[in-house]
Order: structure tokens, then sequence, then C-alpha cells
């Protein structure tokens, strides 16, 4: 994660981060990092897409028994088909968001996406056992 933002810092794109204290230690490396690595590139290259201020909100809380993850960022394009959303990256197939969902299957965590007002709005939910 810290590699990410401090790539995001190199292209001059503000990182704004709200976290609180939270345990994810029940949340294995590997998922980790494919959670947020995947979650956080492509916010970055969004933000290197559009013309005005870039941009990458992240904020993590835990809310009762659930962990909440909220990553907002502009965006100037995306693809989407079959209902899901695929990469514009040249020589990319579109397979990050499907891994962050199939890591978030192993906790019961689920993956939503809304786009409005060109910004791209991930949030993450994950229940604590």
């Amino acid at each position: 994660i810290n590699n990410e933002i401090a790539k995001a810092k190199k292209l001059e794109i503000e990182v704004q981060l709200t976290i609180e204290k939270i345990d994810l230690d029940f949340i294995s490396a590997i998922d980790m990092t494919t959670i947020f690595s995947n979650l956080i590139d492509n916010a970055i290259e969004a933000c290197t897409e559009v013309q005005e201020k870039k941009y990458i909100k992240i904020s993590m809380m835990q809310q009762m028994n659930f962990i909440t993850v909220n990553i907002r960022n502009p965006y100037s394009r995306f693809d989407m088909t079959e209902d899901k959303f695929r990469s514009t990256k040249e020589g990319h197939f579109g397979i990050g968001l499907e891994n962050v969902r199939k890591a978030l299957k192993s906790y019961n965590g689920t993956l939503n996406i809304k786009t409005n007002d060109r910004i791209f709005a991930v949030t993450v939910i994950i229940p604590i056992s």
C-alpha cells in the first residue's frame, strides 16, 4: 500500500487518507496485496488520464462487525463489458477487479463500484468473523 501511495505522490496525485486503527491480521498478506494494490493502482491509472485535479481519497473504518474501505478518484473513461469493468490500460486484460473479488470472497467480503459525476467510487466491505 505504501508503495502505491508513493507512486501516486510521484505522479503529483494528492492522496487523502482517513484510516482507523483496525486489526487486519485475519487477512493474508497476499490477499491484502491483491485487494489494495489493484484498487489503488486502478485509481492512480484513472487519475493520470484526467485533466482536472488529480486525487485519491482512501478511508478505512470499522463499523459494528464490518470493515469498510472507500476509494474515490476522478476518471475520464472506463470500459464495461457484460456488466464488468474492463481495463483501459494497454496490454492489460481487466482481471484486477476480478482478482479483488476472488480475494474478498475468502472473507465473505464484497466489492461495490459506482460511477457518478466523473467520480469512480469503490467500496469494500469485509465482515469481521
